[in-house]
């Protein structure tokens, strides 16, 4: 795991990417099976017919589509989902924290690691809060 996630788009592009969300929606397909079976995502970026397999460029369409999934859809990832999980994570360090037994308060720190790395990789899908914080 890196020690950062960095955001799928940087907070200053957000407002800007928010016009092209609608032409990255059109422009990804699903090419190979049938109905019953998904084919390998094509990513179009501005209409262009080369391929972009690269990371970057996957995080920031799913961080669009994401965004422009009605806030009323509950697979939409939000703030409230990282509210949860951020909750969740400081719950277990007190727990960790109060324990005495070195073994569990190890595996509740493994756990605690993977989770606040979870949170990151949730957070880079987010755009920037109302306060510009990020």
């Amino acid at each position: 795991m890196s020690d950062r996630i960095e955001p799928a788009l940087p907070p200053a592009l957000w407002p800007r990417a928010r016009q092209w969300k609608s032409r990255i929606a059109a422009m990804i397909t699903l090419e190979g099976g049938n109905d019953s079976e998904l084919g390998v995502p094509d990513l179009r970026v501005d209409g262009s017919n080369q391929r972009e397999r690269d990371a970057v460029h996957y995080a920031a369409a799913i961080a669009l589509l994401n965004d422009d999934l009605p806030d009323t859809d509950d697979r939409k990832i939000t703030r409230e989902w990282l509210s949860d999980l951020e909750r969740a994570v400081s719950a277990l360090g007190s727990f960790a924290s109060a324990d005495s037994d070195l073994d569990r308060v190890a595996r509740l720190n493994e756990l605690i690691a993977r989770l606040e790395h979870q949170a990151a990789a949730i957070a880079s899908l987010l755009p920037p809060d109302r306060d510009g914080d990020g």
